[in-house]
């Protein structure tokens, strides 16, 4: 039975990734273009993945990127005012779940993100929790609340001693996936 279990596994992917992308409406792009009101993203410029046996895997992976470019959101001054004034508009990677920015979330998309660091603003996904971290002379020097609402800027959480307010610290992994495509060391100091 697990014999033909692996045998079957490529075709079963194939047909899954294949509907997966027949259902979508996103098509694959000409670069550059223009989204979330004023972000210019070239999606030409993304890495190509190729799999001569399953043609299907290469659309699937165009469609998640094609996907992804619409989490591009901007950043409003009370989510971050140091990278969105009044003459500058920035942007970021939103996870689209809801009014909240999620650090969890955030950071797994770094990961995939990290491929593409030079057309999606990845690491001012991160900077709007770095703006929000406490710099305090108590308990609670260094927290970042897991949860921000992206437009006002309030945390989830006001106090760090909720079970629920504190996330894992996966800020350092996410940023060193960053580096080792980035290559600034000032991110890491």
């Amino acid at each position: 039975m697990l014999k033909r279990m692996k045998q079957l596994a490529p075709n079963i992917i194939a047909i899954t990734l294949a509907g997966a992308a027949a259902f979508t409406s996103l098509p694959v792009s000409a670069a550059p273009e223009t989204v979330a009101g004023g972000y210019v993203i070239d999606m030409e410029r993304l890495p190509k993945v190729h799999f001569s046996k399953h043609k299907d895997w290469e659309t699937l992976y165009q469609t998640a990127w094609n996907s992804h470019k619409s989490n591009i959101t901007p950043i409003t001054k009370a989510l971050n005012p140091e990278l969105t004034t009044d003459d500058t508009t920035s942007y970021y990677v939103d996870e689209a779940f809801d009014e909240t920015i999620f650090q969890w979330d955030t950071l797994f998309m770094m990961m995939f993100d990290k491929y593409g660091i030079h057309e999606f603003p990845t690491l001012n996904s991160m900077d709007n929790f770095y703006y929000h971290q406490t710099d305090a002379e108590d308990d609670s020097d260094g927290y970042i609340c897991r949860r921000i609402n992206q437009s006002n800027g309030q945390l989830s959480y006001s106090n760090y001693l909720t079970v629920d307010a504190i996330n894992p610290p996966m800020f350092a992994w996410a940023e060193w996936e960053q580096y080792q495509i980035h290559g600034d060391l000032s991110r890491l100091w």
